[in-house]
């Protein structure tokens, strides 16, 4: 039960199992930023990951080994989409509610958030736009913005942000989206091959 799940991250209940050598789960991935709650792990967690926010990367990098079919729709999709670019970003957007689907104020945190933080230029203003006109550049810097999320609803609202009007940057932002299934269908093989390939 969850209930029972929750017991693994409370330090009071670690003496139970601390005497394990090995312990087998088979949760998903999202599990893992849980285990620096607990006391007990964070000393030995600071030694593998001194940065928290790097683990999922360093986890994937080197527990996962994609097969041929799944490099071959990395690959692919990175000739497509993203080898072009001279920045890419990475935006997963996944959000454990109730009632899944698209929520407008999670959009519009992940707009606030990636240009408070410099990730994605703001919209040039309509004096920038107006100016704009007249200094196309065909050097322009693009920026490839890869998004992951079972709704793309996320990525169609990101790309057509930065379609309708220029960047203040006058970088260039194309937004791309491998999948969209709205359904979590863990153990249909083609949905996990297609999961595993974004986080590549």
């Amino acid at each position: 039960s969850r209930d029972e799940d929750k017991m693994f991250f409370c330090q009071r209940d670690q003496s139970l199992i601390d005497k394990v050598p090995w312990l087998i789960i088979k949760p998903n991935v999202y599990f893992v930023p849980s285990l620096w709650l607990n006391p007990t792990f964070y000393a030995v967690l600071i030694k593998l990951f001194p940065q928290k926010e790097t683990v999922f990367h360093h986890l994937a990098r080197y527990l996962f080994h994609p097969t041929n079919q799944v490099w071959g729709m990395v690959t692919r999709y990175y000739h497509a989409h993203l080898s072009k670019a001279e920045e890419t970003l990475g935006i997963q957007i996944r959000v454990f509610d109730k009632n899944p689907g698209y929520f407008q104020h999670v959009m519009d945190q992940v707009v606030s958030c990636t240009q408070r933080e410099k990730l994605l230029p703001e919209l040039a203003t309509q004096e920038e736009e107006e100016e704009a006109k007249f200094n196309i550049s065909e050097s322009a810097k693009l920026k490839a913005v890869l998004v992951t999320s079972l709704y793309p609803e996320y990525s169609e609202n990101l790309k057509n942000m930065f379609w309708e009007r220029p960047s203040s940057t006058g970088e260039i932002v194309e937004v791309s989206q491998p999948s969209g299934e709205r359904v979590q269908q863990t153990k249909n093989k083609l949905h996990d091959q297609k999961a595993l390939a974004e986080i590549y």
